[in-house]
């Protein structure tokens, strides 16, 4: 049995069975679509479901839609496409397909990206609250939660914070090797000998000597990126709480 055959065999078993039922149960409409649906794959049921629903829903939708209504959705599509739709566009449902996969993407995204920067600056995992329930509240006029300016400002926060944070740690690790071969340190050391003239200026060249070789080591051991990223975290974290 084709698709199509397929679709309105189950579309007319809906309606004989559930359409005039009063008290509908769930399972018993999920039983009869596995078993309608039995020697169909994964992409095969699904597309079936869209198709059925898009069906069902369609009579509901026309005549609750007016012309008001119609220029309000073609005006949200065409913000969200970046193109001026019509109705008759909307009435493709490749481009509704596409539309709301593209909005998936976006939304899975950010919150992906949100939950990266929580678990990076304060240890914390997934977010209290995702994208969808932001906008969700913001539509229903509720008060809970973040308004969604705080939620997707969190990114730009984010940002500017590591870089604030970058930079600061860039010049501590600077300021502490500038220290270890300050002049002054290993004249101060070198004094406390009673070596004068050329001698004295061989130890402190001794010293200095060192002093370098044990940067170098520092550095070409790995364990001054280690030390830069930790005082890098220790300063976003820090940054990220206020």
């Amino acid at each position: 049995m084709t698709d199509a055959a397929l679709i309105e065999n189950i579309a007319a078993g809906l309606e004989m069975n559930f359409g005039h039922a009063g008290d509908i149960s769930g399972d018993a409409v999920e039983s009869y679509l596995i078993g309608q649906m039995a020697s169909l794959d994964e992409k095969s049921r699904v597309h079936v479901l869209e198709t059925i629903m898009a069906r069902m829903d369609a009579p509901s939708r026309s005549s609750a839609s007016g012309p008001a209504e119609d220029a309000v959705l073609t005006q949200v599509c065409s913000l969200l496409l970046g193109r001026k739709v019509s109705m008759d566009d909307l009435s493709s449902s490749e481009l509704l397909e596409k539309l709301a996969e593209s909005l998936n993407t976006i939304f899975n995204t950010l919150n992906q990206l949100i939950s990266v920067i929580n678990m990076s600056f304060t240890g914390e995992g997934s977010p209290e609250e995702t994208i969808r329930q932001v906008i969700g509240y913001r539509l229903e006029g509720e008060g809970q939660g973040n308004s969604l300016e705080t939620y997707l400002g969190q990114i730009s926060s984010a940002f500017l914070t590591s870089q604030q944070s970058f930079k600061e740690a860039a010049y501590a690790k600077v300021k502490q090797i500038l220290s270890v071969l300050d002049p002054e340190q290993v004249a101060t050391e070198v004094g406390k000998g009673l070596k004068f003239g050329p001698m004295k200026k061989a130890e402190m060249y001794e010293i200095y000597e060192h002093r370098y070789q044990k940067i170098q080591k520092w550095f070409s051991s790995g364990r001054f990126m280690e030390d830069f990223l930790r005082e890098f975290e220790k300063n976003c974290q820090t940054k990220f709480a206020k």
